[in-house]
């Protein structure tokens, strides 16, 4: 494909494709090339281009070639707007555009790219495999997610594929969200739009699993807000909160996945105080506070609700208040004070 053949090819704005970068080291959407790029000035940066490989099997190439394009095109837009509108906590392109690979006969020499800062590393890389994590870099990271969305939701977008290749670390101790791929827009203008959840289906909320379809584009910031609870269980835990509230609640239910969200919800709920359970029983073995532990399981308690209704702020009924990411990253916040304080 034209995309894996740019090395040492130079951008229209000066960038140098100098070194190509495996998947496994870096987020930048499913269907992409990635490289690393440099300019006259001696910055590193991190390219991605469109790979068409996905079209050669489908059924009609040409419709799908199309409709890769629109999903880069409205990709582009996306992130043009975050620019913008100035979202300090996402990740935003440095350049757009397209560059010939003179390896290609047209119509596929085009190759449409995207520039961004570099990142010194993603959230599976700084603490999932870690075996000493800093807890209070950790939930500083956290923080810097829940403000990130918060500025997304200000912009009528949701993320829907928040998991640890899309939380990227930058020098100074700042983290952002990466990877508007698969963001659903309140404009409607997402291709994405008819899918339920057009993310990573393992990091999707329970009652996507169940086949649940939200009512209204507000809905959708649920995904968003179970997707960072789910991040600080995986932390904690090694494993996803879907996959292990799944697997809790078949050992109660052998066919909860044959019924209906509504009807599974109350072995949901069992599973989930099980779960919960053991994640304190974790996070103290691993923080050593009680006060500690307690504040981050109520916080993913809260997020991570199986009865999505019930999801976030409890004692708020207003769902844009009882959503709103602020509180979390206050959240976050307090953890990290609490854990200065204690010395941890």
């Amino acid at each position: 494909m034209p995309s894996n053949t740019l090395l040492n090819l130079t951008t229209p704005c000066g960038w140098e494709i100098f070194e190509k970068i495996s998947t496994k080291q870096h987020s930048g959407g499913n269907f992409c090339a990635r490289y690393k790029v440099r300019n006259d000035s001696g910055e590193i940066a991190f390219l991605k281009a469109m790979d068409f490989t996905r079209a050669f099997s489908s059924h009609d190439p040409m419709v799908a070639i199309n409709n890769i394009t629109s999903e880069y095109l409205f990709e582009r837009e996306i992130l043009y707007y975050c620019k913008e509108m100035n979202l300090s906590k996402v990740v935003i392109p440095k350049e757009a555009g397209q560059i010939t690979n003179p390896l290609h006969a047209a119509p596929l020499n085009n190759v449409y790219y995207i520039i961004f800062e570099l990142a010194d590393s993603d959230m599976r890389q700084s603490f999932i495999n870690s075996k000493n994590i800093n807890w209070h870099d950790f939930f500083k990271a956290m923080q810097h997610i829940c403000m990130g969305l918060e500025q997304l939701h200000f912009a009528g977008i949701a993320h829907q594929d928040i998991k640890p290749s899309n939380v990227l670390h930058f020098k100074k101790m700042e983290s952002k969200i990466a990877d508007l791929g698969r963001v659903v827009d309140a404009e409607g203008r997402s291709p994405y739009l008819s899918l339920r959840f057009p993310g990573d289906q393992t990091y999707a909320p329970i009652e996507i699993k169940c086949g649940f379809a939200y009512k209204s584009f507000q809905d959708r910031y649920l995904t968003d807000i179970y997707s960072v609870g789910s991040l600080i269980y995986q932390s904690i835990m090694g494993v996803g909160l879907t996959p292990s509230l799944s697997g809790e609640a078949l050992l109660l239910h052998k066919g909860i996945f044959s019924v209906s969200y509504e009807d599974a919800l109350p072995t949901f709920l069992t599973a989930y105080s099980t779960l919960l359970a053991r994640f304190y029983d974790e996070c103290y073995d691993l923080i050593k506070d009680d006060d500690i532990a307690l504040e981050v399981v109520n916080v993913v308690k809260e997020m991570c609700h199986p009865d999505y209704n019930k999801r976030g702020a409890p004692k708020v009924k207003s769902r844009p208040y009882k959503i709103n990411m602020r509180r979390y990253s206050s959240k976050m916040a307090n953890i990290q004070v609490m854990l200065k304080v204690k010395g941890l």
